[in-house]
């Protein structure tokens, strides 16, 4: 079932993924196997992040943290609670994502895997970054690069480039993200890794802007979009859309801020009756379940008393065979 779950994913049918999960987690048992459950919970959560519905994604998170600590898996339990630390940081609940990843970032340092390390090192710059200390994060996002060259991990590099752009982005160092962007765009190409492509797209465009090159900024911010759409990521595209217009806005481009605002909007209103209608699908997936539900229990009542009507007719017949008053 993972199998197809994952190629649903990848070929941007996530409602489809979503519905496959939901219904074998509604089929599940209270004695089912904890690994069973925490895969269907990671893989839920996985589709619910990517597709943009951050509450949710948080919401299955947290319960995988509780199947993972009943499970006893230190080195998933480190993963776990930095990932749940990302999401309350986009949710912009600071102090949860500092309690979280400061807690994870200990017992990784604790546990001795470095690439485990450099992912929440990744995550505790963010953490800092936004809580207004650059000069801490920036000393964070440098142990995780480090770590992960010394690893000899291309794909992981790529992607902790990447995210060290958009650190530096948001550190003001149009420069340094630039750099950092197009060896991240160098690599993600080499490796045909699309979503390192897209992300570097974008943060070269956002740099660029910085950098008053509104034209290389459009090409390049095009660019992430196309691959955006082709990976499904309206979410995605939605949220660099937005991103962008804040830049022009910025930098004084005022006409094309407002395009992208409009473009955003649109796509942000398409998700909102996504979403909407995803919750009566659900409401009324959760009705039919209940409903088969119960004609299951009345079955089985149905069964029963049968049963118990054919045992009572059995043991009549017996007794009238066996008794001697029947007898000729």
């Amino acid at each position: 079932m993972a199998s197809g779950i994952l190629q649903a994913t990848m070929e941007a049918h996530a409602e489809a993924a979503k519905r496959w999960l939901r219904d074998a987690m509604a089929d599940m048992t209270p004695d089912v196997d904890d690994m069973i459950r925490l895969r269907l919970l990671d893989l839920l959560s996985a589709v619910e992040e990517e597709t943009g519905h951050f509450e949710e994604a948080l919401r299955l998170r947290l319960q995988c943290l509780e199947v993972t600590e009943r499970v006893g898996n230190e080195r998933r339990i480190i993963l776990t609670r930095s990932s749940v630390a990302l999401l309350y940081l986009n949710s912009q609940d600071l102090k949860a994502a500092r309690a979280f990843n400061t807690k994870a970032l200990a017992q990784a340092r604790a546990f001795g895997h470095p690439e485990l390390l450099a992912q929440v090192l990744n995550t505790q710059a963010f953490v800092e970054a936004d809580s207004g200390d650059s000069v801490t994060g920036l000393l964070y996002m440098q142990e995780a690069l480090k770590l992960m060259e010394q690893l000899g991990n291309p794909h992981g590099l790529a992607l902790f480039l990447a995210n060290a752009a958009d650190f530096s982005l948001k550190s003001q160092n149009a420069s340094l993200a630039t750099q950092q962007s197009e060896q991240a765009l160098r690599m993600g190409r080499e490796l045909d890794d699309k979503y390192v492509m897209s992300v570097a797209l974008s943060n070269l465009a956002m740099a660029k802007i910085m950098q008053g090159q509104f034209e290389t900024a459009k090409a390049r911010l095009n660019e992430a979009i196309h691959i955006d759409e082709e990976l499904g990521q309206i979410s995605a595209k939605s949220g660099r859309l937005f991103e962008a217009a804040g830049y022009f806005e910025r930098a004084g481009d005022l006409k094309t801020a407002l395009n992208l605002y409009l473009q955003h909007r649109q796509l942000a209103d398409q998700l909102f009756k996504e979403k909407q209608q995803r919750a009566m699908l659900e409401m009324q997936a959760s009705y039919e379940r209940k409903e088969r539900m119960r004609e299951l229990r009345w079955l089985r009542e149905e069964s029963a008393l049968q049963e118990a009507s054919l045992e009572g007719s059995s043991f009549k017949n017996v007794l009238g065979w066996s008794s001697p008053s029947s007898a000729p």
